[in-house]
């Protein structure tokens, strides 16, 4: 038994090394770039280094620049063989498409090429290139003859000595970027950061084009203020901006005239105006033709019953893995890009690093109390827990009372709501149908999950294959879509917002700029219908699902059953009355009606006739059966890619009718649970006869359709049925519902019945 053991024990040592070699092998054919991407390493910075310092050149830039960078490290102590400096390239979420170019040095012929250099010629160096999640790094090793005080060390990034192709470009966000240096002199794998932290100040370009924006609804006779924002093709605003431009309304409201910017603007102009009744839009003639259109507003002879605000309420800064401060973040929320409501939300933990430390924790909601201005915008204290296996969510706080219950303590949707112990807040699910990070829609908690992001950067959750979802297939999860929630029996409310993580809230883009070009992976964000711009009224509306998303644009939409606002719950004996409103920044392409039945989804377009910006419609479901819900779905044009607005859904309950006919059409029945809703799932038990054919009776759950009779029922009564109900669909009321269909859609009258009819919980999920 002993000798056995110990051949075996040899055997996987063998194998181990013959793995080893294989690797080697297989690593030392790789071209020095493609070892460069695959290296992943995670340094070990133990303090400051406030004696060498490095010089940076240059030190400011314009967004998307052209360039070479040169560092250059001159040794103030004495560097042992074996000593290494590592250079940060500043941190970008999703890097290649809108950051600095990717430094490599294997080929001078191509983008970002990295050299590196000593004054000293005898200094042995090696360079790698390496990625720690989306950061690029250049680790500088030196081997004999390493640097001596005096001697310089010059990184050159973007070197074009060689070819002119080698430059790099730079970020397009304007803002102050750490080319942070760490140094390991004795090759103890323990890194200083040299301080000062070598810094390059990005600005705008020229501005191009003017975001105009203006309160959505108001009441005639109000002043309104019109805010005027020069930004470049990047979203930067132009701090420089100065001249004059003259600017038109539409429809005859009479407030064309001339707009002066001078230098003490810096690119941004408040305008009060008191626009007569009407919907009405502004447009700007700019430079080079351009023309600006504003956001259409709606002005009302009465008090609207709800203003309509405007909000992003899911970003991310430095603080985890996005770019540019919380106070940048902050400023161009509010003075660029003109939102009214914002939210924060940086991730607890990404990348394998905890970023909700306890005094960043607090630096957060020092800024929602600081830049919170009751009346003028809204601050939310956010977080975003970011469990891959259960679904994204960002959560929203209604006070700056809350805590952040990290994934790796509360590591399921259910240990995360139980932790918030019925206290006040909003968990968002976002990028609910992307493949490694996809929703798990069995858990349900109608307390906290009252609404989802249909839409950011990333794409639209709609449904499988719509026109903006992920890009790739892989990335698509089939039955994960907010669709397949809905028809699950969750009630969402359905919200925009960007998932920015360049700092850019409300006006962020991921691969084309949003206003230019309203590409597929533009900024969104939510509409919010309230009667105060404070930060409970606006958290109610949201929890009252009185919201609605678009993809870039403030596109008015009102959207109402039986006169009930989206997001409502009602009952209607009757075929419902639809009714609703658009006026969109640009022509209306389509209008669709999204229903679904209990069963199956079906769009019904509303007949525009012409074409048109704003549309107004009324209709009536005249194929109403049974309990159903609505959602609008809008399309407008776009430059590249169309745009989409969509509401909340409104869900309309059809009662039981008494039936006067010997034969019903449909048999009803309510139980009452004592469970905590969506935790245990059940088992529905009943007996039933049919003289026609057993599959056209049907099975409803609060609406929701469980199955069909599958088993053959004759004209006798049968023995008992069983049927499982899943735990998302066993509230604290479950409502069943048999129904006959053929005879309900048909003039047919199947003679059948149902009785004895039951219902037992079962254990937990």
């Amino acid at each position: 038994m002993d000798k056995t053991l110990k051949i075996n024990k040899i055997h996987i040592l063998l194998s181990l090394i013959l793995l080893l070699t294989v690797f080697w092998l297989l690593w030392s054919q790789l071209p020095t770039d493609r070892r460069d991407k695959l290296v992943w390493l995670k340094l070990n910075v133990v303090g400051k280094d406030s004696v060498n310092k490095v010089l940076l050149l240059p030190t400011e830039l314009p967004a998307r620049s052209s360039t070479t960078l040169t560092f250059e490290i001159v040794p103030e102590k004495i560097f042992s063989v074996g000593a290494n400096i590592v250079l940060n390239i500043p941190w970008t979420f999703l890097m290649s498409t809108k950051s600095w170019t990717q430094p490599q040095s294997g080929d001078s012929s191509i983008a970002g090429f990295v050299t590196v250099s000593s004054t000293d010629p005898e200094t042995e160096i090696s360079t790698v290139i390496y990625r720690d999640a989306y950061n690029y790094r250049i680790r500088i090793t030196f081997g004999a003859s390493p640097p001596e005080i005096g001697d310089t060390i010059r990184v050159i990034y973007g070197d074009t000595t060689l070819s002119d192709s080698g430059s790099v470009l730079s970020q397009v966000n304007a803002a102050i970027y750490d080319f942070n240096v760490f140094l390991d002199r004795e090759d103890k794998s323990e890194f200083l950061e040299i301080h000062p932290i070598p810094k390059l100040k990005i600005t705008s370009r020229r501005a191009k084009w003017m975001l105009i924006t203006l309160p959505s609804l108001s009441k005639e006779g109000e002043s309104i203020i019109a805010k005027f924002v020069a930004l470049d093709e990047y979203n930067n605003r132009d701090y420089d901006f100065v001249g004059r431009v003259k600017f038109s309304c539409s429809d005859g409201c009479n407030l064309s005239r001339e707009l002066s910017f001078g230098k003490q603007d810096s690119g941004r102009v408040e305008l009060p105006l008191t626009p007569t009744s009407g919907i009405h839009q502004l447009s700007v003639n700019f430079s080079g033709g351009r023309v600006s259109k504003s956001n259409p507003f709606k002005v009302i002879k009465t008090e609207p019953e709800y203003r309509l605000y405007w909000g992003d309420l899911q970003n991310h800064s430095d603080l985890s893995d996005g770019s540019g401060s919380i106070e940048e973040f902050y400023h161009y929320a509010r003075y660029v890009a003109n939102l009214d409501i914002v939210a924060l939300t940086d991730h607890d933990h990404a990348h394998r690093t905890h970023y909700l430390r306890p005094e960043i924790w607090e630096k957060i909601k020092s800024a929602v109390i600081n830049y919170y201005d009751e009346g003028e915008f809204v601050t939310f204290l956010g977080w975003e827990w970011t469990k891959d296996n259960e679904g994204h969510k960002h959560i929203l706080y209604p006070d700056i009372e809350g805590i952040p219950f990290p994934y790796t303590l509360y590591p399921t949707a259910i240990d995360l709501w139980n932790a918030l112990d019925g206290k006040p807040a909003l968990t968002i699910p976002h990028h609910v149908a992307w493949e490694r990070r996809k929703v798990d829609w069995t858990r349900r908690n109608d307390q906290y999950q009252r609404v989802v992001e249909i839409f950011s950067q990333h794409g639209a959750n709609e449904y499988y294959n719509n026109p903006l979802d992920h890009t790739k297939e892989k990335d698509r999860a089939e039955g994960h879509y907010v669709r397949d929630a809905l028809a699950m029996g969750h009630k969402l409310g359905i919200l925009a917002s960007s998932d920015g993580h360049f700092g850019y809230p409300g006006n962020g883009w991921m691969i084309g700029p949003t206003s230019l070009d309203s590409t597929s992976r533009a900024t969104g964000l939510v509409g919010i219908y309230s009667k105060k711009l404070t930060r409970k009224a606006i958290f109610d509306a949201i929890v009252s699902r009185r919201v609605y998303g678009s993809t870039d644009h403030r596109t008015i939409l009102s959207f109402k059953v039986n006169g009930e606002w989206m997001g409502s719950e009602i009952q209607s004996k009757e075929p419902p009355i639809i009714s609703g409103f658009v006026n969109s920044h640009t022509l209306i392409k389509f209008i669709e009606i999204i229903k679904y039945d209990g069963k199956i989804y079906s769009s019904t377009a509303v007949k525009l006739g012409e074409r048109v910006n704003n549309f107004e419609f009324t209709v009536v479901d005249s194929s109403y059966i049974r309990s159903s819900f609505y959602y609008l779905r809008v399309t407008s044009e776009g430059n590249v890619n169309d745009r989409f607005a969509w509401s909340s859904p409104i869900w309309v309950n059809k009662p039981p009718i008494a039936e006067t006919d010997s034969i019903p059409d449909e048999y009803n029945y309510e139980f009452p649970t004592d469970i905590i809703p969506y935790t245990k799932s059940g088992t529905l038990s009943y007996e039933a006869f049919n003289s026609g054919d057993s599959s056209d009776i049907l099975i409803f759950i609060n609406g929701i359709y469980l199955s069909s009779i599958s088993e053959s029922i004759g004209n006798d009564w049968s023995n008992a049925v069983k049927v499982e109900i899943p735990n998302y669909l066993m509230g604290d009321t479950i409502l069943v519902r048999f129904e006959h269909n053929e005879n309900l859609i048909t003039d047919s009258k199947y003679d059948w019945g149902i009785r004895n009819v039951s219902l037992k919980t079962e254990g937990k999920y």
